[in-house]
Order: structure tokens, then sequence, then C-alpha cells
């Protein structure tokens, strides 16, 4: 299982929950871009784009103006592209002032 804990000062701010969102998600080495070019998929290069992780992270903000639904849909989104890798996943958020709280645990099939 991996399990990633981070905070992210002021998520309204598109730059801030882009990087919260990549910090949670960086521990899959195929969706960041570490693992090469064959595991970046065609939308994401054809929109320029050199990890699926950043892909996701632009759409999931540009669709959900709400920073914790944009981490939702990331989630989901991230989720159902790797379901035959990964079997289950939660999601929790705590919002404290101009913070954010993100726990993210997901399982693996191995």
């Amino acid at each position: 299982m991996d399990l990633k804990l981070i905070k992210i000062k002021n998520p309204e701010n598109e730059k801030n929950l882009k990087t919260g969102l990549l910090k949670i998600f960086e521990f899959d080495e195929d969706m960041n871009g570490n693992n090469g070019e064959e595991y970046l998929w065609a939308i994401s290069r054809d929109n320029g784009y050199t990890s699926n992780n950043e892909y996701l992270a632009d759409i999931a903000i540009s669709k959900e103006p709400i920073p914790e639904e944009a981490i939702e849909r990331f989630a989901k989104e991230f989720y159902a592209s790797n379901s035959h890798y990964y079997t289950d996943y939660e999601l929790e958020m705590l919002r404290e002032n101009d913070t954010l709280f993100v726990a993210f645990a997901i399982e693996s099939h191995v």
C-alpha cells in the first residue's frame, strides 16, 4: 500500500494545487514520467505534457473550481486509468483556514 500525506497552503492558487496534486501521486513511476516515454499516453504527448500526472492535474483543475473537488476528480481519474494495477484507494481531506491536508492511500494487486 502506498500512502501520501501532504498539506497544500492556499489551494485556491492553481500553482499550489497542481504542485500538491503532483506530490500526492508522485509514487507511480509510470504516471509521473520517470519510467520513460513508452508510458506516456498519446493524449498527454499530443497536448505537450511529459507525464500523465501533469495532464490529469491540469484537466482536474480546469474542470473543478473547488480544490477538494479537483483532488477527488484527479484521484478518480488516476485510479480509473490504472485499475489494472491498483485494487482500491482511499482519499481524505481536511481544511483548516488556508491549508488543505490530504491523505491518499492506494492498494496494488501485488
